[in-house]
């Protein structure tokens, strides 16, 4: 959780302090065509979000948490940038940042009986991570769809 914190202010940080280059990063969407820069940037992002996930934290799938974290810093990074600077309310990355954990963590410890997504997103992670030898392959991709489904209910 610390990570992720860290990586959320970095994140802020960086937008404001770099606007031009941020903007050449995330500022024109278009469908398939983030940079290089933001595609790594997001891989990252999973990557602490992924390890979140195995620890039974999360109340969503990875990527939709991935996705969620995501899009809230680059709203939050372009609107103050929108702004001039004496305008901008610079609490609002924090209380985003709040709002955000709120939203895809199921808590600040597991609790020891958990929630149903937040187990289905660990079991998910581990699968990954270790795979799944006693399963057939049809076996695998079924149990994969139902823990999908399952992470994102909410």
């Amino acid at each position: 959780m610390a990570d992720l914190r860290r990586a959320w202010h970095q994140h802020i940080d960086f937008g404001l302090s770099k606007p031009a280059f941020y903007s050449l990063m995330y500022g024109e969407a278009r469908s398939g065509q983030l940079s290089t820069a933001g595609r790594e940037a997001i891989a990252m992002l999973r990557r602490l979000i992924t390890r979140i996930g195995e620890a039974g934290l999360l109340r969503m799938s990875v990527d939709r948490a991935t996705r969620m974290v995501h899009a809230n810093a680059m709203g939050v990074v372009l609107s103050l940038l929108a702004l001039p600077p004496a305008e901008r309310d610079l609490e609002l990355p924090a209380m985003a940042l709040e709002h955000v954990l709120r939203t895809i963590i199921t808590g600040d410890a597991p609790a020891p009986d958990g929630t149903v997504p937040g187990r289905a997103v660990a079991l998910r992670e581990a699968l990954r991570r270790y795979g799944t030898s006693s399963l057939s392959p049809a076996e695998s991709v079924l149990l994969t769809e139902w823990l999908d489904r399952i992470t994102n209910a909410t």
